[in-house]
């Protein structure tokens, strides 16, 4: 079962401060559960952002479209607002796993990242996912325990998200 959440400091239709438009919506809910569920479970925050260029998958790869390095500072810093669980005071690393790379699935293209983040002893995993949308980047990233592997259900959200 895919659980989502949209959990940021900003409410729905508010910048956050990383840049990135948050969008609610009918398929997007919030769930909260116990310190141990929040531990396993799959966190993922849809987001967009406005001003894009027209580009297609392969152009948000490249460094000069899209600054990678905030881009990879924005994922790591967001799990602090998109997870309950997470002590801002234990972050001891995080970093890019790999990509950018563009992957093929519901039809579409996507550009996708994978994140490692380390908070006291627990170790998260992060899978990003971009699309161009006309003069818009969209997004979805979710945050997960590194020892889960929701790669499946995260694609299927992701093919409801974009259609």
């Amino acid at each position: 079962m895919l659980a989502l959440a949209l959990c940021a400091a900003p409410s729905l239709g508010q910048e956050d401060p990383w840049g990135l438009r948050l969008q609610g919506g009918a398929n997007v809910a919030r769930q909260d559960c116990d310190r141990a569920c929040q531990q396993a479970r799959l966190v993922c925050v849809v987001f967009s952002h406005a001003g894009s260029k027209a580009f297609r998958a392969e152009d948000l790869t490249d460094d000069r479209n899209l600054p990678w390095g905030q881009i990879d500072f924005a994922m790591l810093a967001s799990m602090v607002s998109d997870r309950k669980d997470i002590d801002p005071s234990v972050i001891a690393d995080g970093s890019r796993r790999s990509g950018p790379q563009v992957v093929s699935f519901a039809d579409h293209d996507w550009v996708h990242a994978d994140y490692d983040f380390v908070s006291g002893s627990r170790n998260y995993a992060i899978t990003l996912l971009l699309w161009p949308d006309k003069s818009v980047t969209r997004g979805l990233r979710c945050s997960y325990a590194a020892t889960s592997d929701p790669a499946d259900q995260i694609r299927a959200w992701a093919g409801e998200v974009r259609r």
